[in-house]
């Protein structure tokens, strides 16, 4: 039923961007990922084809180029009835585009739980699920042509991210999962703390070798 090595992971994604992104981009994640009854961590990167558009009075999308490159971990405790507890997730994240390049961190702690789904009368087996609800702790910091990075600073961002997976990976010797995400929070865009809403979501198929 668990991993006994680490498993090479590919997920291929559509996005539903928001924070001045084109509205739906492409993606590809690949890394590595183990689970085992009381361990899971998954390490990866992902190249996602998102423009960042712009205006001006004068012209419209002045920003007709760009991606985002990063790397990611998720690392949690599994309970033996299913919780986990913590689930931390950690980002890197390398903004291109026509104009400037960006680079940015991010953390999100939260819990999540494997559910066993049971049906006396159905043929085959049962089946499971993982739902994961993370808090993006607002300490992304964003620099351009440095490294310094300043808190508080522009493009800060915070909010709740809920994932779901089925089957879940708890159930190991399958191979092919789908799995859907969504974000909504507030991102800082001035100095001086104003403040607007953001949000976004993606689904993906992730495959396990």
């Amino acid at each position: 039923m668990y991993d006994h090595r680490p498993r090479l992971e590919l997920e291929p994604r559509l996005n539903l961007n928001g924070g001045g992104f084109q509205i739906v981009s492409g993606s590809m994640t690949g890394g590595l990922g183990m689970e085992n009854e009381h361990t899971i961590w998954h390490i990866y990167g992902t190249y996602n084809a998102a423009r960042k558009y712009e205006y001006t009075d004068f012209a419209n999308d002045t920003n007709p180029h760009g991606n985002v490159r990063s790397l990611g971990l998720q690392a949690a405790y599994r309970t033996s009835s299913g919780w986990l507890l913590p689930f931390i997730q950690g980002s890197y994240a390398s903004l291109r585009t026509t104009n400037y390049d960006k680079v940015g961190w991010g953390l999100g702690v939260g819990a999540g739980r494997d559910f066993m789904a049971t049906c006396p009368n159905c043929a085959g087996p049962s089946t499971s699920m993982r739902l994961v609800i993370l808090y993006g702790i607002p300490v992304k910091c964003y620099t351009q042509s440095n490294f310094h990075c300043l808190i508080p600073t522009v493009d800060v961002e915070q909010g709740i991210t809920a994932e779901y997976w089925v089957p879940s990976p708890t159930e190991t010797q399958r191979h092919v999962f789908f799995n859907v995400n969504a974000f909504a929070g507030i991102i800082k865009t001035t100095e001086h703390g104003h403040y607007t809403h953001d949000g976004g979501s993606s689904m993906g198929l992730l495959f396990r070798f």
